[in-house]
């Protein structure tokens, strides 16, 4: 925890990192090839999306032709995942979420940021996802069999605020890089803090 806390959220790689003509092809091809089309259908999300990360420190802006200038860079696309929500009396809405794609394959080295992963680097206490309804509904059971008459209070917190809070190591930001268009202007950005798409990030 203290490491994780004092040097930010590495990204281990169980054979070390790509060879450096291998890793400048792959950047050069993800620069020329751009986001995926989901995200380029959806340029308003992403902006307004993007806006508020850079105005929060967590990703930090550059112009374009600062890319290949960056020791170790590597670029992976956005894409846009359309999903449902619900709005404040209850109704379904549809909701639109950024997704950084760090399992896409580079052009060169047919490797992506998450399939290089050592697994063994990832912590391994128990990690569960998703069934949340269903284990909501097991708990207040529970609760109710040991608590006949008390009162069972609930609430929600958004996991996703905990991912704002914890930083990247400093090469993991260069392996972290996307390209966007925010007020009409093209910009290179780096992410400063963990990504929705990182296989490491969760288990940090």
């Amino acid at each position: 925890m203290k490491k994780v806390l004092s040097n930010g959220t590495e990204y281990i790689y169980k054979n070390g990192d790509l060879p450096e003509a291998i890793r400048l092809g792959d950047l050069k091809a993800a620069l020329i090839r751009g986001n995926h089309k989901s995200a380029l259908l959806k340029q308003e999300t992403i902006e307004k999306a993007f806006i508020v990360e850079v105005n929060h420190g967590y990703q930090l802006p550059l112009l374009p032709r600062h890319a290949l200038l960056l020791p170790d860079a590597r670029a992976s696309p956005l894409g846009v995942a359309s999903q449902f929500s619900i709005n404040d009396t209850g109704g379904i809405i549809e909701k639109d979420r950024v997704i950084h794609d760090l399992s896409h394959e580079g052009e060169v080295s047919k490797e992506s940021i998450n399939s290089m992963i050592d697994d063994d680097s990832l912590s391994h206490c128990p990690l569960v996802y998703g069934h949340m309804h269903s284990r909501c509904v097991h708990y207040i059971v529970a609760t109710r069999y040991l608590y006949p008459q008390a009162r069972i209070l609930g609430s929600k917190a958004d996991y996703k605020s905990a991912y704002r809070r914890q930083h990247l190591s400093s090469k993991a930001s260069f392996h972290s890089m996307i390209q966007a268009t925010l007020v009409q202007s093209m910009f290179i950005l780096l992410a400063l803090r963990l990504t929705f798409g990182g296989k490491v990030c969760p288990f940090d």
